[in-house]
């Protein structure tokens, strides 16, 4: 359970109050404003390597870590399909 600890509190560390920032170094946009939506999506590509570095580390294999993988993708599709299942009855009543 310290892994998912761990990993949780490196998602709300990166991802918390992201601002457009100024991108150096050996990225594309170089020298250009990234948006907050590049931000984030620079941030969860970054948060995503590390995680996948920490588990070897760990110990986890790779089918170990596709399980983990599944099970999030598992977790957001029961979310959207229950946000969608409330949508469409909002609408039906309406």
């Amino acid at each position: 359970m310290q892994v998912i600890s761990v990993v949780y509190n490196m998602a709300r560390s990166m991802l918390s109050d992201m601002k457009p920032t100024r991108c150096g170094g050996l990225y594309p946009t170089q020298g250009k404003i990234m948006t907050d939506r590049e931000s984030r999506t620079r941030a969860v590509r970054i948060l995503a390597k590390s995680i996948y570095k920490d588990l070897q580390v760990q110990g986890f294999d790779e089918k170990q870590i596709v399980a983990l993988a599944t099970e999030l993708i598992s977790e957001v599709t029961n979310t959207i399909s229950k946000d969608s299942s409330r949508d469409e009855k909002a609408h039906a009543t309406a």
